[in-house]
């Protein structure tokens, strides 16, 4: 199965939610809330980590929580290019993400491409604006797949 994937609202936008859809012969979307974005981003900035970095881990995040139900039937992903010069990281993050369920998923099966217009756009708007169902992720559930670094600089997952 080849899944596109778009993002609806900035993931650094405070003030607003932001949603993610995919589409292909199925299609679903996934919302963080404002609260859920801000203490996501403050753990990660907590830890050091550029803004470029919280919005490409909460991206991969929110794409892993959205797809896993499916990572079965993915043979190919094309992601939107929102994230111009992060598709080498987040190709890397999306694919350790994945290979805990799929051990053979690899680089290879992603791209990025212009999606604009494409029925995973109007998925990831509708959702945006409410028109759309959209699955919202428990903070629990999220914050957990973000590792937390001790003084030691170990990571607790």
């Amino acid at each position: 199965m080849r899944v596109k994937v778009d993002i609806s609202g900035w993931l650094d936008d405070f003030q607003k939610h932001s949603t993610v859809g995919f589409s292909n012969h199925q299609q679903g979307a996934i919302k963080l809330s404002k609260e859920l974005k801000f203490e996501a981003t403050s753990l990660l900035r907590q830890q050091g980590k550029s803004r470029a970095f919280c919005k490409a881990r909460l991206y991969v995040i929110a794409l892993y929580l959205l797809l896993r139900p499916h990572l079965q039937k993915i043979t190919h992903l094309t992601l939107d290019r929102d994230f111009e010069g992060w598709e080498g990281e987040i190709t890397t993050m999306l694919v350790s993400f994945f290979q805990r369920h799929r051990s053979e998923f690899s680089t290879s099966q992603i791209d990025f491409a212009n999606l604009k217009g494409d029925p995973c756009h109007i998925v990831a708007n509708g959702a945006f604006k409410g028109e759309f169902p959209a699955i919202e992720p428990k903070q629990e559930e999220f914050l957990k797949l973000i590792p937390v670094r001790q003084k030691n600089n170990r990571v607790n997952q």
